[in-house]
């Protein structure tokens, strides 16, 4: 596997302003208050094996997977040797903060290479592997609560004048996040 560094993958991204920051950040609030809004459907009530069940199931599993990208898109990248794995166009919380070495060293919950196959295996609905494999014992609060946790870390570093209100206001105080 190729070596690929931090700085290779974020090589070419450019700048992006206080506003088109602040404009991705509501993004990132939605897929927030989706990942735990099904979590809190899919816990409190047992799989059904109805169709319903299986979107809800689907949409959450989206929406980590989006939010894992967000925080750790560069961390996979770096990981597998693979600086493609981070596209131009997609929001990362390096756009945030590209200088916060301590974020990065703080951060805990990314969500495993086999988690992200099985969620990839899932969101992939017509491959062979789906066929043979489909689960739906995915430990949802436990993949929510890893999110989450790094996300209010992420908030709590990031310079609130480029999140949007709803995200801030969606945290309560914690002791690394400080008064706002």
């Amino acid at each position: 596997m190729p070596t690929v560094t931090r700085a290779q993958v974020l090589a070419k991204r450019r700048t992006r302003s206080q506003a088109v920051l602040l404009e991705a950040s509501y993004h990132v609030h939605y897929e927030r208050k989706v990942l735990q809004h099904h979590c809190d459907v899919l816990v409190n009530r047992p799989p059904s094996g109805g169709h319903e069940y299986a979107a809800l199931m689907d949409s959450f599993l989206l929406h980590a997977r989006n939010l894992n990208h967000f925080l750790y898109g560069v961390d996979r990248a770096v990981q597998l040797g693979n600086p493609r794995i981070v596209q131009a166009n997609d929001v990362i919380a390096e756009d945030y903060l590209p200088w916060s070495a301590g974020w990065q060293k703080r951060r805990g919950g990314q969500l495993s290479e086999q988690e992200i196959r099985d969620i990839n295996v899932q969101l992939a609905h017509l491959s062979y592997t789906r066929a043979r494999r489909v689960r739906d014992d995915y430990p949802y609060e436990g993949i929510r609560d890893r999110l989450i946790q790094t996300l209010e870390q992420f908030i709590g570093d990031a310079p609130p004048a480029n999140l949007c209100k709803e995200l801030l206001n969606d945290y309560p105080i914690y002791p690394y996040l400080g008064v706002r």
